[in-house]
């Protein structure tokens, strides 16, 4: 679950997480936006009795409203993912169905970590609930996708591109994190981290822009463990997407050792320097 939480909490930073629920309760921009930024309230709101054993053993939160009456953002952050954590997909649909009885502010963070978390052990059955929340489930999509990518990349991929109409949104919303990634691109993300040579298989049996997003992710990810290998994939590319992918190389580099980043641009196309520079530039900033 923590490999994930990740994805909720930045949601919840970026307005992703805003942008599902004005999507699925028709709240207002401002009014979501404004929830989306205060600080989580103490709350005694119950919406599902009992946990699971090890949640108990643990001594747990055993309900939504006891972990959110946590004090501390984060402390409620960590509870709600250990309820989570201790879920079945049948309880976790249970507890998906009952997000709208919390307030705003609460209901962004709860949904996040839950779909998170949902993604991980049934993420056919989280897609399911997303199609039902209406312009909401465009939001749940990605989160659910990342976190499914995260676990099972393979089966991941093979869904996405036997679906593609169902993440045709993403990166035009900002993706899970707010950051414009693709669903391609986010698959290829979490399929690096976990075999680097698998996801560069699948990135390269893709077309048009998913290949361009899942190569331009793998790149990133391989930029901090192999550089070299990062520099070839990013020699594949051309225009501005290979000098774009030359900068996340140089900016990697040199969040490590600006020596090998001021090495690594100078070897590179004349085109491609400034742009590299100023990357490597932004880590000293």
């Amino acid at each position: 679950m923590k490999n994930t939480a990740t994805i909720g909490i930045a949601a919840l930073l970026a307005g992703a997480a805003g942008g599902y629920l004005a999507g699925k309760s028709g709240s207002s921009g401002a009014e979501t936006s404004a929830a989306a930024e205060s600080a989580i309230r103490d709350t005694k709101t119950t919406t599902r009795p009992g946990a699971t054993a090890n949640a108990e053993a643990k001594k747990g939160p055993r309900s939504v409203g006891e972990a959110l009456s946590e004090p501390g953002q984060l402390a409620r952050m960590q509870s709600l993912m250990d309820l989570y954590a201790g879920m079945s997909a049948d309880q976790l649909a249970e507890a998906a169905g009952k997000l709208e009885e919390l307030p705003m502010a609460q209901r962004i963070m709860a949904s996040m970590l839950l779909f998170s978390r949902w993604g991980e052990v049934d993420p056919q059955g989280a897609l399911a609930h997303a199609a039902t929340l209406g312009p909401g489930g465009f939001f749940a999509r990605p989160t659910i996708l990342q976190s499914w990518a995260s676990t099972d990349p393979a089966n991941a991929a093979k869904y996405f591109s036997e679906n593609p109409g169902e993440f045709a949104m993403m990166g035009g919303f900002g993706g899970p994190g707010g950051g414009g990634e693709s669903g391609a691109g986010t698959i290829a993300a979490e399929w690096a981290k976990l075999d680097p040579e698998a996801a560069l298989s699948w990135a390269n049996g893709l077309n048009g822009n998913n290949q361009t997003s899942a190569l331009r992710s793998i790149i990133s990810e391989l930029a901090g463990t192999d550089p070299t290998k990062a520099a070839q994939i990013a020699s594949t590319l051309s225009g501005d997407e290979q000098v774009r992918a030359y900068g996340d190389i140089a900016e990697k580099l040199a969040s490590k050792d600006f020596a090998s980043a001021e090495a690594f641009i100078a070897g590179l196309p004349s085109d491609a320097r400034s742009r590299a520079l100023s990357d490597a530039l932004n880590v000293l900033a």
